[in-house]
């Protein structure tokens, strides 16, 4: 058996830096200069790291990680069309590389081309399990962008194997449900992500809207109201509440609603219909004759408008609102036809 000398620890330890050094002086410069690059990209000194990988690409043109770093970089800057370069020059030296096609696929998204998104991504899905859940993720916001709805559904619903707990699927869901006009998977959606207890009061904003695109007024009422309570007054929820309780009759609560907004400096036709509307069947003759003239004399679409218009005069004053019921039963007002020989004789 071989034995070995007796060397004391001290000698040994610089016996191992000797070694090191040596190592490190053995380096040559491209190993040097790629440490240097990496540290420079951690350190997010972006501009000296793509001057050192110019350097480095002058060396070895055919080195496709120098290129590779750069695209990241030029993303990283929000330089897209570097970016895209880049990533096209890893791909010529490797058309297999699939960090390099996903990667630039993020760059044609940024650059409003996501059809070119698409095709680089239908080459990632399938083949490497690891860019699977980011990939479909990312096609779907193609499609998306694409306005195929349907398509970016299908990826999405895809998505929901890989991480059924991710918030931000079920928030891109949701608004790809919406656009196919699916409200009711919209709004499971977002229950789930209330569900989740994210501290993200815009959800109950999100779903009180969209109840109130199939008609569910108690339900868009109470979501507004949680809303409200954790926001504080936002004119937009005061309005969509405000017009819930219309649909419900509650007209002093709607009427509430839309002079809150209007104090918020809300000025529309819509509030002042719905306003005008609320004080008509609160009676309040004056301040629907004034908000429904607005209305009337910006768009003559709703001829319900200058019933309701006729209707207030009358109240004020016998026979003054005549005229306005006589041409709105012309236009096709049903109402106006059905009281037009009660209120205004021949």
């Amino acid at each position: 058996m071989m034995t070995y000398p007796n060397i004391p620890s001290r000698t040994v330890i610089i016996l191992c830096l000797l070694l090191i050094s040596a190592v490190a002086n053995s380096q040559s410069p491209v190993i040097k200069y790629r440490i240097r690059v990496e540290h420079l990209i951690e350190i997010e000194q972006y501009s000296t790291a793509l001057k050192w990988l110019d350097t480095l690409i002058r060396i070895d043109p055919a080195e496709k990680e120098n290129y590779f770093r750069k695209g990241y970089i030029y993303a990283k800057l929000k330089q897209y069309a570097a970016s895209n370069e880049n990533y096209t020059a890893v791909l010529k030296l490797d058309p297999n590389s699939k960090e390099a096609r996903f990667s630039r696929a993020s760059t044609w998204l940024e650059l409003s081309h996501p059809d070119s998104a698409i095709l680089d991504l239908n080459a990632v899905i399938g083949q490497n399990r690891s860019f699977d859940s980011s990939s479909y993720r990312l096609r779907s916001l193609a499609y998306y962008k694409r306005g195929d709805f349907l398509m970016a559904k299908r990826d999405f619903d895809s998505l929901s194997r890989f991480n059924p707990n991710d918030e931000a699927f079920y928030k891109q869901r949701a608004n790809i449900r919406n656009n196919l006009n699916d409200i009711n998977g919209a709004i499971d959606d977002i229950t789930i992500l209330i569900g989740m207890k994210i501290s993200d009061p815009y959800n109950f904003q999100k779903r009180a809207f969209l109840y109130a695109r199939i008609y569910e007024w108690n339900k868009c009422i109470e979501d507004c109201n949680t809303f409200l309570s954790k926001t504080g007054p936002a004119v937009q929820v005061l309005f969509i509440r405000g017009c819930a309780f219309l649909q419900i009759k509650s007209y002093y609560k709607a009427s509430d609603d839309f002079e809150t907004c209007g104090k918020m400096k809300l000025e529309s036709n819509d509030l002042f219909k719905y306003r005008g509307t609320a004080n008509f069947f609160l009676a309040n003759d004056a301040k629907a004759i004034h908000d429904l003239t607005k209305v009337w004399e910006r768009d003559q679409s709703d001829v319900n408008v200058l019933y309701m218009i006729g209707v207030c005069k009358n109240n004020q004053r016998s026979g003054s609102g005549c005229p306005d019921l006589k041409k709105a039963m012309t236009l096709g007002s049903a109402d106006a036809k059905r009281i037009i020989h009660e209120f205004c004789p021949p």
